[in-house]
Order: C-alpha cells, then structure tokens, then sequence
C-alpha cells in the first residue's frame, strides 16, 4: 500500500481494508466474506520502532502538502486479535461463526464504503474553498491593476476587457454553483450518516464520486487561469497560486483518480438506465432520468427547437431541458454502443472503447446536478437583491457550459454568454467579498480586502527587491571561490574573451581543457538571475543548461581516468565569468536570485542551490 497518510514517520495504526476468510464447515476450505476492516498497529507505542512484519517506507518530499507524511506499508505474516474487526457491519463469535446485519457480500462493501464517503464529500468541498480563494485573488488584483484606456483619459481596470472578462466571470459563476452544489452533497451526507439508508447511500457515493472528480478537476485547471489573469504578480510565491496549485493538485488523485470516479458515475447511469426497462426505481439524484427517458427522447433538442431570444436562453426551464437532454441523449447511445461493441469486444473491451464517450456522459450528469442544485438555491434565497445577483451567475454557469459542449445555436449563445460576462462584472467585488475570506485566510497582498493599500505596500517593500541580501551573500561567494593564498580564483579578464575558471589558474579558448584535479578540488559556477537591460540578452544567450550538467556529470563520476573535459560544452562560464568580472556588470551579479554551484572535490559531487 503506497501514499498512506501519517505513515511513513508519526503514525501507530493502520486501517486495513482485507478480505475475511474463515474455515467452512467441513475445515477442509475457506469462506470469502469480503471485505473488511481491520485496525492493525505498525509501531511500538513506546518506542516508535516498526513492528514485525511491518515494512514501511518514506514517499519522500511531495510537490505539495508535505505537512502530510505519506509512505508505503507491506505486511508479511502480520497477527492481530479478533478485536480488532471493526463490526459494525459484520462480526467473528469465538468460536469462528460470522454474523452480519446485512445479508450479502455486496451490501457490506457498499456499507463499508459508504464509511469512506466522508473523504470524498470533503475534498470536493475543500476544493470549492481553494477555487474561491484563487478567484478572489484574482478579480480583486484585476479590478485594482490599470492598463491603457480611451485617448487623453485614465486607464481602465483590466476587468474592463472583455478578454479578462472571459476569462474570470464563467469561472466565478462557476465556483457559486459549485458551492450549493457541495453544500446539497454535504447535507445529503450528513442525513445518510443518520439513517444508514441503503439507496440513500448509494446516491451519496455515486454524487460524491462526481463532484469530487468534476469540481477538483476544474479547479486544477482554474488555479492556472488565474495566476495568468494576474500577470507577474501571479508569479510571484507571496501571491499563493503557486502554493495553492501545489497543495491542490494532488486532489484530483487520492479518495480515488478522478477519471476512475468518473467511470463509477456512468457505470452507475447505466445500471439505472438498464433498471429503467427493468421496472426498477431510480435513485434520488437520477430522478430526472425517469422521465427524461419518456419525455426527452422523444422531444426534439430543446435548444434547436425554440427561438434565439434572451428571454429563452436564460429561462431555468430551457437551461435544465438543454442539460438533461444531453445526458439522456448520451446515456441512451453509450447503452445502445456498449451493446454493440460487447457482441465482438466482450464487455471489457466495449467499455475501453466506448470510454472517452462514458466520461463525458458522467460529466454532463454531474453538470445537470450542479445547476439543479443552483437553481434550488436561488428559488429559496430570501432577499431580492442577492436572487438577481444569483440568477446572473446561475445563467452565465449555464449558458458557458452549454457554449462548451453544444454546438448548435452558438452564435446566440455566445454573444449572450458575453453580455452576462460584462453584467457579471458590475457586481464581481460584491460577489466574491460575499465569500467572506479574511485576509488572514487569502494572505495575498494583490488580493487583500483593503487591496489599494496592501498592494501599495507590496510593491514598495523590500522584500520584493533583496538587493541588501544579495550584497551580503555575494561576499560570502567570493569568499568561498577564492585560492588558498587568499587571491580570487576569478581574475579580471578586460579583453572580454572566454574565461574559464579552474582550479587556481585561468584557461581561455575553445578547445581549452577545465583540469578535474580532485585532490585539489575544481569549482564551478552557474547562476540564473534578472539582469539590467544592457547585459540580459547577452547573458540570456549563454545561460547555463542543467541538463548539460545531467550528460557530463555520470560519465566524469563513474570514469575515474577522466582528467579533462572539453570546454566546447561549457560556453555560458564566459558570461558567468564576464557578470563577476567586469565592473559594468558587477552591479547586476549583485542582484543575483538563485546560483547553483557545483564542487568536485575528494571525487565527491555536491550541489547547492540557493
């Protein structure tokens, strides 16, 4: 088992889901029960060591989350006690007899699964709060942030563009919709957890398997969106894209791989859909289907049959027609495909084929849930205001996934889908300061409630440009590339021509050896930093290729005859050396970010990036 969470330093159980195998009757055999949990310990409580038959291993350090320590468990002929069967949902007597509320095998495992919905039903609802944060940031740096505007007049808000506009405005409808949506999905969660429904159950695992999968995965894609939408500023590591994209993005993998969940969703359609010509009722979240099934199929396309007019496009009615129809249109052809390709494929190979097809029947499943669930909302908000707000978020969410994914009538849809950007915009602070995030929650400057003032202070603070910093540390550079005679291995080179240094002495030309002395010990160095306009395309010319190092580096390494190495390879040590020597440039060698310095020294390799 691997990228188990607390495990690989600080955790002391485990929760291990096995199978149960007990002797039948006549002890000649054994008896599959399914599946089961167990609490297993790994580690001494005293003393921290791993258990016997207890292997685990470190993961290692993670893109992100690294608060978490994940690592892999193995277990060879590992004991536990009887106890330690968590029962509720099926128990061991002593004398080896199973018993079990529930009568077979497959309703356990769904019991037992529904334990683990929580997870799913989390992440999905965390991943809205990451969505909101990133969508904050960026429409209160892109109504702050100017740039151009009409001829002898200010500069406009970059919100203003209709580009911006595009970009931003469907994806904070989005992240609105998304909210009642989890908001449904949580509730529904808690009120299965009270009533242990069996199709209740079911429901909550098929809905949570899909907005897990749908909102992570649109949230992923977001967060790059809006760290462009704020230019450099994005960029930059106190702005938090970076580290919300980190953190987030392994979302999309663990309480299940969103492409996996996606595939359970449409398996799930399609038992409904086989119920359906079966006389079987469908679950809560599929009742659209029952009559979507009579009514929709054999209804022309709602979207071609009516006419272009505003009024029609943002009619709740239209929207949950236009949406319902696509996925009951889908599920009908998935069904009658999978049919098709079973009677030569078998049902494996139907499903691999028909499985891009699948995923976007869950996907347009799941949409119709989410503006189901965002037109409850707005029927049961109380205040007139915030249910205009609403509707225009509710009708661009619709109107941009219809754009999307259905091609008919687009020109309608499209220039609709502009206009509801530009009206969308007008209240764009309003909506997203409704969030209600503190600024110790956002802890973006670009992005602070009081934005002018926190971004004023931003751009002005030292710590944007470290120049004291890099003053200091460059002393200790030259220190540590200087001789033992106290003379400095980088002499002053006026003539401009490449320089190379090595060892204590200075080489030039193009077919001139770097010597690789390693009792006396080679340094080199290669730095990436911002330089002044007048020596960053020069220097950007030579920048220094690391995969150059990953070719040359093994071979000096593991051949120990090597003596040499050719300085064709090297042509960035010019400028490397021409930024530390020349008094032009000092001042921007001074402003150095990040230096990468490689040693051999004693036939060891160390590298240090700062």
């Amino acid at each position: 088992m691997v990228w188990i969470g607390n495990a690989a330093v600080h955790g002391k159980f485990a929760t291990v889901f096995a199978k149960l195998l007990l002797p039948t009757q006549d002890t000649k055999g054994v008896a599959d029960m399914g599946v089961h949990a167990f609490i297993v310990p790994i580690r001494d409580l005293k003393t921290d060591k791993t258990l016997p038959g207890i292997e685990i291993n470190d993961c290692g350090h993670k893109v992100g989350l690294n608060g978490v320590d994940n690592g892999a468990l193995r277990f060879r002929s590992v004991r536990i006690p009887r106890d330690n069967l968590l029962n509720r949902f099926g128990d061991v007597s002593r004398d080896g007899k199973y018993t079990s509320s529930l009568p077979s095998i497959n309703k356990r495992f769904a019991a037992t699964l529904g334990e683990l919905v929580g997870g799913r039903v989390g992440l999905g609802y965390s991943s809205v709060g990451v969505l909101k944060i990133a969508v904050t940031i960026a429409i209160r740096y892109s109504l702050l942030r100017q740039q151009f505007g009409p001829p002898k007049q200010p500069e406009v808000s970059i919100l203003d563009y209709q580009s911006h506009q595009h970009k931003l405005m469907p994806m904070l409808a989005s992240t609105y919709a998304f909210h009642f949506a989890t908001l449904h999905l949580v509730e529904k969660y808690s009120e299965m957890k009270k009533s242990h429904d069996e199709q209740l159950v079911g429901d909550v695992h098929a809905l949570s398997a899909g907005l897990k999968a749908y909102v992570t995965s649109f949230t992923a894609k977001s967060l790059s969106i809006c760290r462009e939408a704020c230019g450099g500023h994005g960029y930059a590591a106190v702005n938090r894209f970076g580290s919300l994209r980190n953190d987030h993005d392994i979302f999309q993998t663990f309480e299940g791989d969103n492409t996996v969940l996606l595939q359970q969703v449409a398996g799930d359609l399609l038992k409904q859909y086989q119920q359906k010509f079966q006389g079987g009722t469908f679950a809560v979240t599929w009742n659209y289907l029952r009559e979507s099934m009579n009514a929709y199929l054999s209804q022309p396309n709602p979207v071609t049959s009516r006419w272009e007019s505003e009024d029609h496009l943002r009619d709740p009615k239209f929207q949950l027609d236009a949406f319902r129809y696509r996925t009951s249109r889908l599920l009908q052809s998935a069904a009658m495909r999978l049919r098709k390709h079973s009677k030569t494929l078998g049902s494996f190979g139907a499903w691999n084929r028909c499985l891009n097809h699948l995923l976007t029947l869950a996907e347009s499943h799941i949409e119709s849930v989410i503006l189901e669930k965002f037109i409850e909302a707005i029927k049961s908000c109380p205040d007139a205001s915030a249910r205009a707000a609403l509707k225009l978020a509710c009708d661009l969410y619709a109107l941009d996934r219809i754009w999307n994914d259905i091609g008919t009538y687009r020109n309608a849809i499209h220039k609709l889908t502009e206009y509801l950007s530009f009206q969308v915009r007008n209240i764009a602070r309003e909506l997203v300061d409704a969030f209600d995030l503190p600024d110790h929650v956002t802890r973006a400057p670009i992005g602070m409630q009081s934005t002018v003032e926190a971004y004023s202070q931003y751009t002005h603070s030292s710590s944007s440009c470290p120049t004291e910093w890099c003053r200091s540390y460059r002393k200790v550079l030259m220190a540590s590339l200087s001789s033992s005679d106290g003379k400095a291995l980088i002499p002053a080179d006026q003539s401009r021509q490449r320089t190379i240094i090595g060892g204590a002495r200075t080489l030039r030309g193009e077919n001139a050896l770097l010597p690789l002395d390693r009792s006396v010990g080679c340094k080199m160095q290669f730095c990436s930093h911002p330089l002044r306009a007048s020596t960053y395309d020069s220097f950007l010319s030579h920048a220094y290729s690391l995969s150059k190092v990953e070719e040359w580096l093994p071979a000096i390494m593991q051949n120990s005859s090597t003596k040499s190495l050719p300085l064709s390879s090297l042509s960035s040590f010019d400028a490397v050396a021409r930024g530390f020597l020349d008094e032009d440039d000092r001042d921007d060698v001074e402003r150095c970010q990040m230096m990468t310095f490689v040693t051999f020294c004693g036939g060891s390799t160390q590298m240090l990036t700062v």
